[in-house]
């Protein structure tokens, strides 16, 4: 088409007025070719041409309609006709950030040592329940389900056992030691509890896992030594000493121990697995920065804990080697 050839809209011309314009100027077929993409989002774009335009190569969400039909509109030669463009990429969606359950959960307790240690048990049994129901809703091999399945099947036994008696440990009685043991080895649940909780934002798994948290938390407070702790009675100290060193040591805290480092490296085994990812996107980033945080300060809970519990160890030996 020469320059004398180039069309131009009169004034008040009609759509259809331009078609005929168009077809009167002998314009090759060629030159009104379009096809017609739709994206699985619900945009369409129309692209000159049959062939596959730019912005689809790399977006295999657009998808081919197919051709349409653009001999009705006709752009003069002052206004060019837009070019197709790449359609902005949606945003990915940002996890949000983990933040520390607000404790809601204050039950009514009795005013008796007795009274208070059934309330103390009943919490316990309801968070133990609340972490098995969340394990078992968990994706398992994920990070999250490992977690969980250390605190619910190993650091959980280490703070009941003290506590709770089947029908051939009813006459061991609770002392003020084993409410202490209560009150210490809860530090490290509740600090691996958090871990799991910056894992499980925004999933099905953290309302269970905030209710779990209020629970121990408030037992965790019960348990202190100036509330239940001050009810109880004091252990029943022995009547003969060991006579070798080896008879002053208690093997079960000795596994004990051994298990909180085992604990502790899962959780350090999880962080080096979150920060092996990298983020593009700056909110994402400290997302999982706040997430590696609290796995290492629930790492750092468990071995200061197994820390303390060798160094009572060695003191025990020391005095029964003396």
């Amino acid at each position: 088409m020469s320059n004398s050839d180039t069309l131009t809209r009169p004034r008040n011309a009609s759509a259809a007025g331009i078609a005929d314009a168009l077809h009167a100027s002998q314009a090759a077929p060629a030159d009104l070719a379009a096809t017609l993409f739709e994206h699985d989002d619900g945009r369409y774009a129309v692209a000159p041409g049959t062939g596959s335009p730019e912005f689809t190569q790399d977006d295999p969400a657009w998808h081919r309609v197919g051709p349409v039909d653009v001999s009705a509109v006709a752009p003069s030669a002052s206004t060019p006709a837009p070019a197709a463009t790449k359609p902005r990429a949606k945003a990915a969606p940002v996890a949000p950030a983990y933040t520390r359950p607000v404790q809601t959960f204050f039950p009514e307790v009795g005013k008796t040592a007795e009274e208070r240690l059934a309330a103390l048990r009943a919490t316990l049994q309801a968070a133990d329940e609340k972490l098995e129901a969340a394990y078992d809703a968990a994706e398992r091999g994920s990070a999250v389900d490992t977690l969980l399945d250390l605190i619910a099947h190993d650091l959980m036994c280490s703070v009941m056992s003290p506590l709770m008696r089947d029908a051939d440990e009813a006459d061991i009685p609770v002392t003020k030691g084993s409410i202490e043991v209560a009150h210490q080895t809860l530090f490290p649940v509740l600090a691996a509890l958090e871990g799991a909780m910056a894992l499980s934002v925004g999933t099905v798994l953290s309302t269970t896992l905030a209710e779990a948290f209020n629970l121990l938390n408030w037992a965790q407070d019960e348990c202190d030594s100036a509330a239940l702790g001050a009810l109880m009675p004091a252990a029943v100290e022995p009547d003969s000493t060991p006579t070798t060193p080896e008879a002053g040591l208690d093997w079960l805290e000795v596994d004990r121990a051994n298990g909180i480092v085992g604990n502790a490296r899962v959780l350090l085994e999880l962080l080096v697995q979150e920060a092996a990812f990298s983020y593009s996107d700056p909110i994402a980033a400290e997302a999982a920065q706040s997430r590696i945080i609290v796995l290492g300060d629930a790492a750092d809970d468990l071995l200061t804990t197994a820390e303390n519990l060798f160094g009572q160890m060695v003191v025990k030996l020391q005095g029964a080697a003396s």
